[in-house]
């Protein structure tokens, strides 16, 4: 077997000149095919199209194909074609509102009946009427409905940007549903 020999015209490069005005922009989602983001082996990272901030360390982001949300420092994706529906929902903490429930009458009745001292009989029934009074104010959830379930995300507060956000997520969602 013999090596091949190789010359310095095989190894000729030709150049073109490129009319780089008639180029459109790289990051555009028509230059490139939306499905090679699902390949280990293509590196590219999709564009951020859209972004809410929650607070400091939580937020969602929204890309061509995926919805993203951080919620600290956790990282959480979402495929697109994968979401029926996205909205925000006021709900009350069921949770706080039956331990305030039942603790903060038990303690008032202990109060009464000299089983704990007068201070410590005060401190429980306080704190078990806040815990009932927070969980009646309630809080608001970004609700994601995925084929077969759905995902609550608590949020601190709603804002115009955090509806106008899930409204986008939601035109992409029936318009990635449509063409596909």
């Amino acid at each position: 077997m013999t090596k091949p020999n190789f010359t310095q015209s095989t190894w000729e490069v030709t150049f073109q000149k490129i009319d780089y005005q008639n180029f459109t922009n790289l990051s555009s989602p028509d230059i490139y095919a939306s499905y090679t983001h699902h390949y280990d082996w293509v590196r590219r990272r999709e564009d951020v199209w859209l972004e809410c901030r929650l607070s400091d360390s939580n937020k969602m982001q929204l890309t061509e194909n995926e919805l993203y949300i951080v919620q600290q420092h956790r990282t959480r994706k979402y495929l697109l074609k994968n979401l029926k529906q996205v909205e925000l929902n006021f709900t009350r903490l069921a949770l706080p509102i039956v331990l305030g429930g039942i603790l903060c009458p038990l303690s008032i009745l202990a109060l009464y009946n000299y089983i704990i001292g007068l201070w410590i009989g005060v401190l429980m029934s306080l704190s078990s009427a806040l815990l009932f009074y927070y969980g009646w104010i309630g809080t608001y959830q970004v609700a994601l409905e995925l084929r077969n379930i759905k995902i609550n995300f608590l949020t601190d507060q709603t804002s115009p940007h955090l509806e106008y956000f899930i409204t986008k997520t939601n035109q992409m969602i029936l318009k990635r549903n449509i063409v596909l």
